[in-house]
């Protein structure tokens, strides 16, 4: 029982060192020596460091061929017990030939998890560049953690083989291509709901259907991403040009917008963009605050056009001069363009206005860079790219952290919330809101701190506040109504309290919809550092 819960220092036992432990456990005293100072810690520990347990789950993962929960401090003991039985499965007890077979994927996967400049993964080296760009597209500037499993199987194909055939660069870059155009199609759409789940089930055809990869690896890789229910699809060309039509690019695509500007101005130049550059940066054409000129050049709409375009993919350009051309006029813009080296300067140059007309003109020239940059053959561009003969399943458990969590929620109940392993029963999203809070109280008090007096942007009520506090806001505004606050300890509501057991007791808001706390939850989960799988909300099947 010590041997499986501390290590020498007292502290609990990484999944890393479990499996570790439970590898040198089961072999001679002279084998362990060896195994360890041979093989497992310079090719495995000392390959991957703190990504050590991560790899073992993705490991299992990619051989299993199904999804298994992010490592936690919480599941350690779980997933242990989960990869003892893997062993079993694959290598029939046999610790060895497990400890032969998994160091060869210690250095792929960092290839997956340290994206290197200097690392050498192609075979050819004029391909190297080329590789590496779009694993660092996929994981870092993505950060699409559900296909590492399934990319870890492409570069196992790529640099071991199967049955004697291997992937060429091309194919890799092929196969990396189609993933990199699924993921961005898809956070257009806010698209991230199963990905988790379903994707690592997919990973099977990796070597099943080797044979087929290696005869054409973008039409087997875009028809394994197409293959799957209506929540999984590929975005075709009409559904993504709608999109990019409707949505705030600036702010709604903020974690993206950057690299496929970016992207689309390498397709259409052939030359590198380090976008990643904090000089490059979007600039809006028509700026955020507009002069008397700028109104007049609007027209008299110029309030609605600018709500309307301001974020628009159509007012929005990559420039290196963001910070000096800000609000000045479209010809002092024009002028500094002219200095520019990135092709989007044309787009503003060659105008002598910039109202609704050309902001339009322009949305439907990105739209089609766009699709060009990250496109699907033909027979894809306007088709249903799902199979309609899967049923979706259920959606009774949701992340806040995914993207259409909250288009989910709507018009459902919450049955439960699973905050980092402990179980709450719940009847409302308001009973979900403050166990979470109660927890993030309890557990990340650096992080609720910075909740307090917090207002959201389109009120200018607390979140989170003290009795006094709240009283002296309903004092100035009788609009405001005590029963939109219920203490956050026993969710007492505040209409209902005459005197306090406790001093400075916090009070919640909690006046609004699932979507609402579904995205305060979000937004309290990214600002303390939160995994995805750390806040999981079951949702009420009937409901």
């Amino acid at each position: 029982m010590i041997f499986e819960t501390l290590n020498s220092l007292g502290k609990p036992l990484s999944f890393a060192d479990l499996i570790r432990n439970y590898i040198m456990l089961g072999l001679p005293s002279a084998e362990q020596t060896e195994i360890y100072e041979k093989i497992w810690h310079p090719k495995i520990e000392n390959v991957l460091h703190e990504h050590t347990s991560r790899f073992f789950r993705d490991f299992m993962q990619y051989k299993d061929s199904k999804s298994f929960k992010v490592v936690s401090d919480n599941n350690t003991k779980e997933l242990y017990a989960l990869f003892t039985q893997f062993v079993d499965k694959h290598y029939q007890g046999e610790k060895k030939a497990f400890v032969t077979d998994i160091y060869r994927f210690a250095e792929l996967y960092r290839w997956i998890a340290e994206i290197e400049p200097k690392v050498h993964i192609a075979h050819e080296s004029c391909n190297n560049a080329e590789i590496t760009e779009l694993l660092r597209n996929i994981f870092f500037d993505i950060k699409a953690e559900a296909f590492k499993p399934m990319v870890l199987g492409l570069l196992e194909f790529h640099h071991y083989g199967f049955n004697g055939n291997k992937l060429t660069d091309i194919q890799l870059i092929n196969a990396l291509t189609v993933i990199r155009t699924y993921l961005l199609r898809r956070r257009i759409l806010k698209l991230t709901q199963g990905e988790n789940k379903e994707i690592p089930s997919l990973c099977n055809n990796i070597r099943s259907r080797s044979d087929y990869l290696m005869n054409d690896s973008r039409s087997e890789m875009l028809k394994l991403l197409s293959g799957s229910f209506y929540r999984m699809r590929f975005p075709d060309d009409m559904e993504v040009a709608n999109e990019l039509k409707r949505i705030d690019f600036y702010n709604g695509l903020s974690k993206y917008s950057k690299l496929i500007l970016g992207k689309i101005e390498e397709n259409c130049s052939k030359v590198s963009v380090d976008y990643r550059d904090r000089k490059i940066t979007i600039e809006h054409i028509m700026p955020q605050t507009l002069n008397k000129k700028w109104k007049e050049e609007l027209g008299d709409n110029w309030e609605e056009i600018q709500k309307q375009y301001l974020h628009n993919i159509g007012n929005l350009i990559l420039t290196e001069f963001n910070s000096e051309i800000g609000n000045k006029s479209l010809s002092d813009k024009k002028e500094k363009l002219q200095n520019s080296n990135l092709l989007y300067r044309l787009d503003v140059i060659n105008k002598e206005t910039w109202n609704v007309y050309d902001m339009n003109t322009h949305q439907m020239e990105m739209i089609e860079r766009f699709l060009t940059a990250f496109s699907l053959p033909d027979e894809m561009q306007h088709a249903n790219n799902w199979d309609d003969k899967k049923a979706s399943p259920e959606q009774e458990l949701i992340s806040p952290l995914d993207d259409d969590s909250a288009d989910i929620a709507t018009g459902k109940s919450p049955k439960a919330v699973l905050v980092n392993d402990e179980l709450f029963n719940t009847s409302t999203w308001q009973d979900v809101y403050l166990v979470f809070l109660r927890w993030l109280y309890a557990n990340k008090p650096v992080a609720f701190s910075q909740l307090l007096n917090k207002k959201e942007s389109n009120s200018k009520y607390p979140l989170i506040a003290v009795k006094q506090i709240i009283l002296s806001l309903i004092e100035e505004d009788k609009s405001l109504k005590s029963d939109r606050y219920k203490r956050l300890s026993d969710g007492v509501n505040l209409i209902n309290i005459e005197g306090e057991t406790e001093d400075e007791p916090l009070y919640v808001h909690i006046n609004a919809s699932a979507s609402t706390f579904i995205g305060r939850i979000r937004e309290a989960m990214i600002l303390s550092e939160m995994g995805e799988e750390t806040v999981t909300i079951e949702l009420n099947s009937n409901s």
